[in-house]
C-alpha cells in the first residue's frame, strides 16, 4: 500500500470532486481570502454592480477553477468602506455601484473573458462612500457612519474636529475617547 501526503490526498479529492459534479473554486484576483464554490463569488459581486470577468483556468495538475476580475478593483472598493478607514464608512454587504452608462460599456467591452453584470437596486437617496471614474460606491444613508471614535490625543495631534464625548463605549475614561468628524471634505482639510 503506498502512502499519500495530506496535499496529495486534497490534490486527488479536488480532482474528482471536479470530475464528480462539475464544482469549482473560484477565487478573486489579488484578495487572498475571497473563495468560494462557483458560482458563489460571481453572484455576489455582479449583484452589487461590479463588471466580473470569469476567467477560466484548468492548471497542469488537472484542477479547474475561475479567477474572478471586477471592475472595480473590489480590493480598492472594500478597504475604503473599512470601518478603520477615515470617510463615510460602511459594511461591504450594503454597497452598491452606480455606474454612469458609457463608463460601464467601456468596462465591459474592455473585458478578455466573458463578463456577468447585474444591474444593482439603488437606495433612493444613496450617499456616495468611494468613487473613481465613471463609478460610484453607493450606500443607503442609514448604514453609514461619518462620525468616528478616536483617542482626544490623536485627533488633536492630526487636527480633527472633536464633536464632543463618544458615546457610551467600552474603556471611553480609560482611554479619554471622543467622537470625531471624519468626512472626507473634514479629514482631507487637516
Amino acid at each position: 500500500m503506498s502512502r499519500k501526503s495530506k496535499r496529495e490526498i486534497e490534490r486527488d479529492l479536488e480532482t474528482l470532486g471536479d470530475t464528480v459534479d462539475g464544482s469549482r473554486t473560484e477565487l478573486i484576483a489579488g484578495m487572498i481570502m475571497w473563495w468560494g464554490e462557483e458560482p458563489e463569488l460571481t453572484e455576489y459581486l455582479a449583484s452589487r454592480g461590479f463588471v466580473v470577468e470569469r476567467e477560466e483556468r484548468t492548471h497542469d495538475n488537472g484542477h479547474r477553477d475561475v479567477l474572478l476580475h471586477p471592475t472595480p478593483d473590489v480590493k480598492d472598493v472594500f478597504h475604503s468602506v473599512t470601518w478603520h478607514y477615515p470617510g463615510p464608512t460602511t459594511p461591504n454587504d450594503a454597497v452598491r455601484i452606480r455606474w454612469d452608462a458609457d463608463a460601464r460599456e467601456e468596462a465591459v467591452d474592455a473585458a478578455e473573458y466573458p463578463v456577468e453584470y447585474d444591474a444593482p437596486d439603488l437606495p433612493e437617496e444613496p450617499i456616495t462612500v468611494v468613487e473613481g471614474e465613471g463609478w460610484a460606491a453607493v450606500a443607503e444613508a442609514d448604514l453609514v457612519a461619518e462620525n468616528m471614535v478616536d483617542r482626544r490625543s490623536k485627533a488633536e495631534q492630526e487636527g480633527l474636529e472633536i464633536l464632543g464625548e463618544a458615546p457610551p463605549v467600552s474603556d471611553r475614561e480609560k482611554h479619554d475617547l471622543v467622537e470625531i468628524d471624519a468626512a472626507p471634505v473634514a479629514y482631507g482639510e487637516r
